[in-house]
Formats: C-alpha cells, structure tokens, sequence
C-alpha cells in the first residue's frame, strides 16, 4: 500500500489534493501532511514513505532542502508548485527531484503523474520538459544566455509583452529590455521572431 508525504502549506490545497489522491486509489494510498520543511523533515525521519510531493515555496524555505535530503533515502520525492522558471526547475532536479508538476494543471493530470511516479516514471509537466536539455548538453553546445535571458527568452515564445514578462518575473521593464537587447546580441538575431526561431531550434 503506497505511503504518500504531502508537504505543502495552503491548507485547502493540500486537502483537496489529498481528496483527489485518496478517490483516484479508492482509498489505499495513505496520505501525511506537513505544513513546512522542519514538518516534513520530521515526519519523513519518523517514517518510511514511497513517494514525496513537496512544494517548492514554504514558510520556513525551499522545498528544495527537503528534496536534498530525501534524495539520500529511499523516497522519492517530486517538486510540487506554481513556478516553471528554469533556475527552479533544474534545481529541483539536481537537488534529487524524480519529477516536477505543476499546481496549475488540471487535477487529475497530476494525479496520473503522481500514480505513474508511484509506478516508477519521472513525470515532468510538458511546460518545463525543454530544461531538462540543458542537464545532458555538452559544454561546448551550452547556450550563450543566462538564466534570467533564457526567462525573458521564455516570454517572449509565449508571446509576452515587456510589460507583462516584467510582471512574470517580478523584474522591471527596464531590465526585461536589457536582458531583451542583450540576448539579441548573443544570438545575433534583431528581432522577436528570430529569436524564438533560435530558441526552438536548440530545443531539439
């Protein structure tokens, strides 16, 4: 009977997740919650589970430090939030993480994903599958952005204005045009078009 550790610290999330896991497994998945890392932490110490979802966004840290330390025990453990930015996202995953899912998608996509993680999969939500790339490219073939032009990059395939990729990533619209005329530069390319050109062709 599968153990599930929910670290998560919206209380009504939480429990209307547990709801959806505990109805997709008529019952025999045992879910525990915990509220915050050191919560968690605790009750990942005191007991053996198969798989655990953690949020990346806590009151007392990042779920990435419980992701750490679960990655040298037998749980697996899968990043459970709301950001898709690439910093995050390849954090989670060298830090030990067996999947990545997102809480804006549809419920029961992500309880397919848990049972398939359960199941011995890597789920990882479509939306940020291209990082994981950049985990098994060679040096050499390394793009020439930063993390932060990669982010601005990112807004601009999905159609972003400045404005609203600086509300995206909580950054001013000043330095979303830097980052903008910068990656420009990088990739010798002049305008929006080309770039995202760029950016599709190196996702594959």
């Amino acid at each position: 009977m599968p153990s599930i550790l929910l670290v998560e610290d919206d209380a009504a999330l939480a429990s209307g997740f547990a709801r959806a896991l505990g109805a997709r497994s008529a019952g025999a998945w045992q879910v525990q919650h915990a509220a915050s890392i050191s919560a968690g932490k605790t009750l990942a110490r005191s007991a053996r589970f198969d798989l655990a979802i953690v949020d990346l966004g806590l009151p007392d840290g990042s779920g990435i430090d419980l992701i750490r330390e679960l990655a040298v025990s037998p749980t697996r453990a899968v990043a459970f939030t709301i950001f898709d930015d690439r910093e995050r996202v390849l954090g989670a995953l060298r830090s030990g993480a067996v999947g990545y899912l997102l809480k804006d998608e549809p419920v029961e996509r992500v309880v397919t994903q848990v049972e398939e993680c359960l199941d011995g999969h890597f789920p990882v939500s479509s939306r940020v599958a291209r990082y994981l790339l950049e985990l098994c490219r060679p040096a050499e073939l390394e793009s020439p952005l930063t993390a932060r032009e990669h982010d601005v990059l990112g807004c601009l395939e999905r159609g972003d204005s400045y404005a609203e990729c600086a509300r995206r990533l909580g950054i001013t619209l000043g330095t979303v045009q830097t980052h903008v005329k910068s990656l420009y530069r990088k990739l010798e390319v002049s305008s929006r078009a080309e770039a995202t050109a760029w950016a599709s062709r190196h996702r594959g």
